[in-house]
């Protein structure tokens, strides 16, 4: 999901026949259910990845870089994320990737909701004494 990748990526993608290139869509959300995981090799940028938000919000595991979780609590969604360095640790925790079964999904959807959507956003930043 998302614009702009390397054509040379791309190809790849497309010779294998478990993973799927949707570049830009809207909801990223409708296109993560029922995926088996969202791979997010992101090694720059600033702040929370929208993209992994949906996929923890969704019931999703992530196999991604430091960047890409950055902002987002591990102590609560550890079991949710799994960190990769470099391509040697991509290619060994896709290929020895654990499939999730509908209720870890669904207990992770139950999560999300827990810590981010129940709780408002004005009590967080009131917590948050970088706001203050």
């Amino acid at each position: 999901i998302g614009p702009d990748l390397k054509n040379s990526i791309k190809k790849k993608i497309n010779e294998t026949s478990n993973v799927t290139y949707k570049g830009f869509v809207e909801n990223p959300l409708l296109e993560l259910y029922g995926t088996s995981c969202l791979i997010a090799p992101i090694f720059s940028g600033a702040g929370v990845k929208v993209k992994v938000l949906d996929a923890l919000s969704s019931g999703t595991p992530i196999i991604g870089t430091h960047i890409a979780f950055e902002g987002i609590d591990d102590t609560i969604f550890s079991n949710a994320m799994f960190l990769c360095n470099n391509e040697n640790d991509f290619v060994d925790k896709i290929n020895n990737f654990e499939f999730w079964s509908k209720e870890q999904s669904i207990e992770l959807i139950n999560k999300v909701k827990s810590h981010y959507i129940e709780h408002d956003f004005i009590s967080i930043i009131d917590s948050n004494e970088n706001f203050n």
